[in-house]
């Protein structure tokens, strides 16, 4: 908990000084999880993946999250894909299967199932 006090700090105080605010940066709804202590992380991992993937599709920016300029879930998807910065896939991908193929194709089926759960609470 000391290391994620110590990450937010710093993050809050340089968009502080950048934008030439101040005052608190993060509010009471963002949560810190530690992935690795879920009961199922795999699972937590990914949803939580499609959960920031989908944050410009609830914003009103774009309609799929694969449209949206700025995500990342792209290298997810597409095994060659170039971006402007280096983006490492999480060790937790690779445990969906042996072939790239085999893996997205899994990975599609947390975006279902995010999707399901979404659309379930309305």
């Amino acid at each position: 908990s000391r290391i994620m006090q110590y990450i937010k700090a710093r993050i809050a105080e340089m968009y502080n000084k950048l934008m030439g605010r101040t005052g608190p940066f993060w509010n009471e709804r963002f949560r810190d999880v530690i992935i690795e202590k879920q009961p199922n992380p795999l699972y937590y991992f990914f949803i939580l993946l499609w959960y920031l993937a989908y944050n410009p599709v609830r914003a009103g920016l774009c309609c799929d999250p694969r449209d949206y300029a700025f995500s990342s879930i792209n290298c997810y998807l597409y095994e060659d894909i170039n971006f402007p910065i280096p983006i490492t896939r999480h060790r937790y991908f690779g445990e969906l299967g042996s072939t790239f193929a085999k893996r997205v194709s899994r990975f599609l089926l947390f975006e279902e199932a995010y999707r399901k759960r979404i659309f379930d609470c309305f």
